[in-house]
């Protein structure tokens, strides 16, 4: 089955995407999370992942709650 298209709403000069957020979406492949900091926009937002030194993956806001720089800078 097919899914529809995700919803466009304009709002001004832009336009608006609207992302169901209780849903699953794949945000990299195994062998693309390192050691090293990947950045990702997902829906929409800008997610930072990493994996832990016991190799567990890790998905967080990619923007500092100090300064709203990106972590994965």
């Amino acid at each position: 089955a097919r899914l529809p298209p995700a919803r466009c709403h304009a709002q001004g000069a832009r336009a608006v995407t609207t992302w169901p957020k209780n849903a699953w979406y794949a945000a990299a492949w195994d062998h693309e999370l390192g050691a090293g900091l990947l950045a990702r926009t997902i829906c929409g937002a800008p997610v930072v992942l990493y994996r832990t030194l016991a190799g567990e993956p890790v998905a967080l806001h990619d923007a500092c709650p100090h300064r709203w720089l990106p972590l994965s800078m």
